[in-house]
């Protein structure tokens, strides 16, 4: 086992570039964002989850870029095909980079969507900010990609946050508001206080309002 933090990121961090990720960041595990609770919807119930062991301190959040002119047919099924391939990438290469650590004799957890929030941790490993839209814009790919992330023991130096200037870009624009067709994006100034159950509180940032933005989801999907 190699014990030098900064030789084992640099190491993590091309193995996860050569097996598919779009960009790779380091942040310490805020456990804060990972999810405390399971949603069971057929009993409605709420259950009390653990996932993480203590002497977990370090997260691998990757990127994985989604293509531009199939993401510009949106909402056509060009657009799923390329969230689809997507999602499909983040299972394969948060998969094996977990594999690739646990051969270096370390622990490792992989993640997509579950477990834990994506975009607070990307933002943490430096990888973009938060826009307006609720999504993680990023330099390269602006807001074009899918979010998969590993959680671990191995020792590894974190990436700083980054400001690109989003927060003073979204503040003046507004565009995805108004062009927003289920209205699900919030006009107003940010704010500490979430707009639904779906909203985690307690963060100054633009609220989107989730529900609005399925039923519109699924009323597109499914018009009859």
């Amino acid at each position: 086992m190699l014990s030098d933090p900064g030789e084992m990121t640099r190491i993590v961090k091309k193995a996860a570039l050569y097996m598919g990720a779009s960009a790779v960041g380091i942040c310490k595990l805020d456990r804060r964002w990972i999810y405390s609770h399971r949603f069971d919807p057929r009993s409605l119930d709420h259950s009390a989850i653990d996932n993480i062991p203590d002497g977990f301190e370090s997260a691998i959040v990757m990127l994985h870029e989604m293509d531009y002119t199939l993401m510009r047919t949106a909402p056509a099924y060009g657009e799923n095909a390329a969230t689809g391939r997507g999602y499909s990438t983040m299972a394969y290469v948060a998969a094996s980079v977990a594999h690739f650590i646990r051969d270096l004799g370390y622990e490792a957890i992989p993640c997509g969507n579950d477990t834990a929030l994506s975009i607070p941790m990307a933002v943490d490993a430096g990888l973009g900010e938060l826009g307006r839209h609720g999504l993680l814009i990023t330099p390269r790919f602006g807001p074009r990609v899918r979010i998969s992330k590993v959680f671990t023991n191995l020792a590894l130096v974190p990436d700083k946050p980054i400001e690109i200037g989003v927060r003073e870009m979204c503040g003046v624009c507004g565009k995805c508001a108004k062009a927003c067709p289920g209205q699900a994006i919030s006009v107003d100034k940010p704010t500490m206080q979430g707009l639904t159950i779906s909203n985690n509180h307690g963060i100054y940032k633009w609220y989107i309002n989730p529900e609005k933005c399925f039923q519109f989801y699924v009323a597109l999907r499914d018009p009859f």
